[in-house]
């Protein structure tokens, strides 16, 4: 057993031990004890550990623990706020104690709430913000740690290198981070659904997956539908440009296509849609998305251009979030679009580029939104999504 998965399953003991005795019980002290030796030896390894609690999942650092996959546990420390937890390399063994009894109050049932403790030396914990242009940490009242996504964009970017390589997508990579993206959709702040800026013009595939999830999230939920059909047409989202890892990086940068880069280029939908289907059941509606996100109502779009063609529902809201953000994303032959020129665009478009009523739907929420809050300017290559 690695020192991570025994240091999480030696909080859980603590947990468990301290909703049933005061502190200061001796039973209370043998685990408090047992699960610092964990920790020590954790540290051992790694000086600074992170986790983030996702309700079904465990992440450590970058990737997701799949050992502790539906841990119990997991899912109570996110609904109490402590998604994110770092533990600093000059914790105290008193501090590690109070994060344990301070976490414990906080749980459904405990009644010790008024005499926890909010400084916990060496330890970082609590529920997510989003770190925005100026660098600065923007967080609920409740949280002290940023939630940068950019682990969610290591993780894409090695999803994006293994499909290039392999053809295969891993499950557990991609509902980890769309599970993380509608974490931080839904922390408590003033903007829902932050566009995050590029740090390098090769990052575009990852940061317009990221992107995309997190805008067909929002519209989904703005629209009524269900938790579950969120989180699925969330993982659309995120993987329906999976067959741009298949094109050539250069013919990605061109600023003008030739008729034989086109057809390269226009194959990606169908490419995309065959491995997503390799999975035999994992992705199914994100392959119906993938292969139709360039279809259009009035039929020009492509793999095949068919008037007419009604699209899935998913497919009708990614198409829509795809364009939204890649209109606002700098390319070589153009500046990126500005918040209002971009959903002009969108419904203009509404009845023959896009599905009218979704296109419409899509404005509406957009308007209802604080966008100076909710964009983030970037920059990325001349790609076409």
């Amino acid at each position: 057993m690695s020192a991570q998965v025994e240091f999480l399953h030696g909080v859980a003991h603590a947990l468990a031990t301290l909703t049933l005795y005061a502190p200061d019980h001796p039973a209370c002290a043998g685990v408090v004890e047992g699960v610092w030796v964990q920790l020590q030896k954790l540290q051992e390894e790694n000086p600074g550990p992170r986790f983030s609690f996702l309700k079904d999942a465990v992440i450590y650092g970058n990737l997701p623990m799949h050992e502790m996959k539906n841990w119990t546990w997991s899912k109570r420390l996110s609904e109490i706020g402590v998604q994110r937890l770092e533990v600093e390399p000059g914790v105290t063994r008193e501090g590690f104690s109070a994060f344990l009894v301070d976490v414990t109050a906080r749980l459904p049932g405990q009644r010790r709430l008024e005499s926890t403790v909010s400084e916990h030396p060496g330890i970082r914990w609590g529920s997510v913000g989003v770190k925005g242009q100026d660098d600065k940490w923007e967080e609920s009242p409740q949280a002290t740690i940023g939630y940068k996504l950019g682990e969610e964009a290591d993780v894409m970017r090695w999803v994006y290198e293994r499909a290039a390589m392999s053809g295969d997508i891993p499950r557990d990579e991609v509902e980890t981070v769309v599970a993380s993206l509608s974490v931080a959709m839904h922390a408590d702040l003033p903007f829902l659904m932050p566009l995050l800026q590029l740090t390098d013009q090769d990052e575009y595939r990852t940061m317009h997956a990221l992107n995309v999830s997190l805008l067909t999230m929002t519209l989904a939920e703005s629209l009524g539908m269900g938790s579950l059909d969120i989180h699925a047409f969330g993982v659309a989202g995120l993987l329906h440009d999976i067959g741009i890892s298949l094109v050539p990086r250069d013919l990605l940068h061109k600023t003008a296509l030739d008729p034989a880069d086109r057809v390269v280029l226009e194959n990606h939908p169908a490419q995309g849609a065959r491995m997503l289907l390799a999975r035999k059941g994992d992705f199914d509606l994100a392959a119906v998305v993938a292969y139709e996100h360039h279809m259009r109502p009035d039929g020009r779009g492509y793999p095949h251009a068919v008037a007419g063609h009604e699209s899935h529902y998913a497919s009708k809201i990614v198409t829509v979030c795809d364009v939204y953000d890649a209109l606002r994303t700098t390319r070589m032959h153009r500046p990126a679009w500005d918040p209002a020129q971009a959903v002009a665009y969108i419904e203009e478009g509404a009845g023959t580029v896009f599905d009218a009523g979704v296109a419409r739907a899509f404005a509406s929420m957009l308007r209802r939104m604080d966008t100076r809050n909710a964009l983030v300017p970037r920059g990325g290559p001349a790609s076409l999504s």
